[in-house]
């Protein structure tokens, strides 16, 4: 058996607005799992794997194509959030959060 997403990271370390490294802080955080209120750890033939919801972009609203994450946890298409970022002064489209493109992180789901 496969372990569960919410095994695996329960946690998101994430610095403060003053792009200072010395300084992280630990959050408790929801898993994907339980944010698309699904198990991750179905079997490929299971007839619940092909019903699986698409994680949407808050930008394009449509399933997310090459998933990144930024540094408070939202989930976006990478084309989707560089272009949100250069319209935006580099601030998160949904909480308006500084982000730099150095903190995000690319997601292999």
């Amino acid at each position: 058996m496969h372990p569960t997403t919410s095994a695996l990271c329960d946690r998101l370390l994430y610095s403060s607005d003053d792009d200072s490294d010395d300084h992280l802080t630990t959050v408790a955080t929801k898993s994907l799992g339980e944010l698309l209120e699904i198990p991750l750890d179905l079997p490929r033939d299971s007839p619940q794997a092909d019903r699986r919801p698409a994680l949407e972009c808050p930008v394009c609203l449509d399933a997310v194509c090459k998933p990144v994450a930024t540094k408070c946890g939202h989930v976006f298409c990478d084309e989707c959030l560089m272009q949100a970022l250069q319209r935006a002064k580099h601030k998160c489209p949904v909480c308006r959060r500084r982000v730099t493109r150095n903190q995000l992180l690319r997601l292999f789901i």
